[in-house]
């Protein structure tokens, strides 16, 4: 994840914090989900669906996820009611298709190649299956001018990033560290959490398993890669208050 990327996703929190009964929900959980974060994705997408159940966007953001968690049972039954009440929607019918595809339905997933040409005689789908494609946006009829300008919120206070700091201890948290190379920050919280958790071999496991990936550099080794890391570490962690936060609204 770039810091480009995790700006972006700080934004959208922040958004989604001051009107957590908006539909802002749906872009952040696609920001949740490509940036790894699914179970989170899942969460906000629930959570959001319960108050505009028939958002399509919503549905779609709700659906990739579940296939991306392989959780394709579940996602089918999502893209079947979306195309059912939004028969125009190209996305769902092309993520439904890839649904049946995962379960073996071939015949549900030639009928629906059918609907998929007729809404769109030019469709390359087919033939370009096996090629690298850029996501289409899953938000019709989203206004895009209207999220730009609700992206202007303030900085958090030093106080609120003192009361949030003790929320970084824990799994989640350390396995994203780990997962955008952050290792001596994922050891360090898996260090802490083997405090809170001392007979949880998984943990014990991940420390020695990061002790061995890491080596023992000297501490000016140490010191030049944590000033390289600075400012990467200090977005992750506004994401992850953010995410601490959108969960508890």
């Amino acid at each position: 994840m770039s810091a480009q990327q995790f700006k972006e996703l700080e934004k959208l929190l922040k958004v989604y914090r001051k009107q957590p009964r908006s539909k802002i929900f749906a872009p952040l959980a696609e920001a949740y989900r490509r940036n790894g974060l699914v179970e989170e994705a899942l969460a906000l997408c629930e959570k959001g669906l319960s108050f505009f159940p028939d958002y399509a966007g919503g549905k779609v953001a709700y659906a990739r996820s579940l296939m991306d968690a392989a959780d394709f049972s579940r996602a089918r039954m999502i893209l079947e009611e979306t195309v059912s009440f939004n028969p125009q929607n190209l996305l769902a019918h092309r993520l439904l298709k890839k649904c049946y595809e995962k379960l073996n339905l071939s015949k549900e997933a030639a009928e629906i190649q059918k609907r998929i040409t007729f809404l769109n005689p030019y469709d390359l789908s087919v033939v370009e299956d096996t090629k690298p494609q850029r996501e289409d946006s899953p938000f019709e009829g989203f206004e895009l001018k209207s999220l730009k300008s609700a992206l202007s919120v303030t900085e958090r206070s030093n106080e609120e990033k003192n009361n949030t700091q003790k929320n970084y201890v824990t799994l989640s948290f350390a396995q994203l560290y780990e997962k955008q190379g952050l290792l001596q920050k994922a050891l360090e919280v898996y260090e802490a959490l083997t405090k809170k958790e001392p007979e949880n071999q998984l943990i014990q496991t991940k420390c020695q398993e990061l002790l061995k990936r890491i080596g023992d550099p000297s501490p000016a080794a140490r010191d030049d890669k944590g000033k390289a890391e600075d400012e990467k570490v200090s977005i992750l962690k506004k994401v992850l208050s953010g995410i601490q936060k959108s969960s508890e609204i």
